[in-house]
């Protein structure tokens, strides 16, 4: 049986130790968890969150509101401070150039490509002596995702234009269509006009970027140690390329909104596009019972 004075003795040590730890919470957030919860949240303000600033290229929009949903579901904390993220979806290129501005100053960026890494790195080290990132760093800049960039056409434009199986020399077959002055009538379609190509601005965004950079490629029938010499010395193949890029009506801002523009126009405005793979996919079920089917 025990004595009323030995009952103050364990009132006053669990009162010492509930102060303790509520002055430790109050000190190192990490102890929250531990302190006497009626009184913790009574006393003692709530830890301030850090706040994570992401710019992310716009394709990544929807993988990237699920990849946070379950983030927040671990109920992430550092030392008892919760961790919130602020995301800003935007152009690759127009990411890299604010970055190196100030105009933001994000935590973490993730533009389409690793080019626009490379761009930055090069162009900060430039700027300010050294690199605000560095392409190589595979603790600080790692790939998340990986798409390949590819064209998506309207079945029957598709169709009509290459049957069942794209040509070997698909970018060099695609500039003679679009520069043909008598359009889809060379494949038997009047009715449809010219051959639309469309691809977003490369000055602003990596699938367009990431095109003219294949038709090039594709020109010179290469995969790798392509030359300035090929580009600036070469008057054929600048005469090539401007023909093709001088057809193109209407260049995109970006891969994500581009591509639910291409089902909400059709074909009137696109035949076909370059896009990415994942983002194609996306969009693809959205497609049918509007314009056909796409390929």
């Amino acid at each position: 049986m025990t004595t009323p004075r030995f009952n103050i003795v364990l009132f006053t040590i669990y009162l010492i130790a509930t102060i303790a730890v509520l002055i430790c919470a109050l000190i190192f957030p990490a102890f929250r968890g531990i302190a006497y919860a009626p009184l913790r949240d009574l006393i003692l303000p709530p830890p301030k969150p850090i706040t994570i600033t992401l710019l992310y290229s716009t394709e990544k929009m929807e993988w990237l509101a699920e990849m946070t949903e379950e983030f927040y579901k671990t109920n992430p904390r550092v030392e008892g401070h919760p961790i919130i993220i602020e995301s800003e979806k935007m152009g690759s290129r127009e990411m890299y150039l604010d970055v190196l501005s100030g105009a933001k100053q994000p935590v973490l960026i993730s533009p389409a490509s690793s080019l626009q890494i490379k761009i930055l790195e090069d162009l900060s080290a430039s700027k300010f002596g050294q690199p605000l990132v560095s392409a190589t760093d595979q603790a600080r800049c790692r790939s998340v995702l990986k798409s390949p960039l590819v064209l998506v056409a309207w079945r029957e434009r598709a169709n009509a234009l290459w049957g069942n199986d794209l040509p070997a020399d698909v970018w060099r077959d695609l500039q003679t269509a679009m520069v043909d002055p008598h359009g889809w009538s060379t494949y038997g379609h009047p009715e449809w006009g010219y051959v639309k190509f469309g691809q977003t601005n490369p000055l602003k965004s990596n699938s367009g970027f990431m095109t003219i950079l294949l038709l090039t490629y594709g020109y010179f029938d290469k995969t790798s140690s392509l030359t300035t010499n090929d580009i600036l010395g070469n008057k054929d193949f600048q005469s090539w390329f401007l023909g093709l890029e001088e057809t193109i009506s209407r260049f995109g801002e970006s891969t994500g909104t581009y591509m639910r523009d291409i089902i909400t126009y059709g074909p009137s405005v696109y035949d076909m596009v370059s896009v990415y793979e994942a983002t194609a996919i996306e969009q693809a079920d959205n497609a049918i019972g509007r314009y056909g089917e796409l390929r």
